[in-house]
C-alpha cells in the first residue's frame, strides 16, 4: 500500500478513481452540477437506488479526471461519534479499497468522508480513515486528497 496526502483545488495528478464525487465535482466547470446528478441518479437507479452507509458504488467518471468515481455514504453526526459512527466511516474507506481491489483500480483519491455537511470531527475521521487504509492488505495506491490547511495539517502529522 502506497500512501500520498495532496492538498489542492483540483486533482493534478493522474489516478483511476475518486471518492465522493459531490466534493470534486464544483472543481471541475466542464461537468455540469445538474447533468451529473441526473447521471448519477440513473446509474444508482439501475444498479438498485442508493447505498446503505458504509457501503460503496462504483460509476464511470465521464469527464472528470480519472476513470471511475466511487460512491459513499458516511455517518451524519447529529449530537456526539458513536461507536457504531466509527464503525460505519472505516466501512466506507474498507468498502471504497475492496470495490477498487476488485475491479483493478490501481490509485484512488479519497477526501474527507463524513466532515463538513456530515459534521464528523476532523481529527477523528482523519484518524479512522488512516488506520483503516494502513490496516487494508492491497495494492491500491491511495491519496488523500484535502482542500483545507487544517485537514492538511491533521493528515501530515497522522501520516509522519
Amino acid at each position: 500500500m502506497i500512501v500520498f496526502l495532496r492538498k489542492a483545488s483540483r486533482l493534478q495528478y493522474v489516478l483511476d478513481a475518486m471518492c465522493d464525487l459531490d466534493r470534486y465535482i464544483e472543481l471541475y466547470p466542464y461537468v455540469c452540477r445538474g447533468a451529473a446528478a441526473a447521471c448519477r441518479s440513473a446509474i444508482m437507479e439501475k444498479q438498485g437506488n442508493g447505498e446503505p452507509m458504509g457501503q460503496t458504488k462504483l460509476t464511470l467518471a465521464y469527464n472528470l479526471p480519472c476513470s471511475y468515481v466511487l460512491y459513499t455514504v458516511g455517518p451524519i453526526i447529529y449530537d456526539s461519534v458513536t461507536q457504531r459512527d466509527q464503525e460505519l466511516l472505516a466501512s466506507c474507506y474498507r468498502s471504497c479499497l475492496e470495490l477498487a481491489q476488485r475491479n483493478r483500480i490501481t490509485s484512488v483519491a479519497f477526501c474527507c468522508i463524513s466532515t463538513g455537511e456530515f459534521h464528523f470531527p476532523n481529527d477523528l475521521a482523519a484518524e479512522i480513515a488512516v488506520r483503516t487504509v494502513w490496516r487494508y492488505r492491497g495494492d491500491t495506491e491511495v491519496i488523500f486528497h484535502v482542500f483545507k490547511d487544517a485537514n492538511y495539517r491533521i493528515y501530515r502529522e497522522l501520516l509522519g
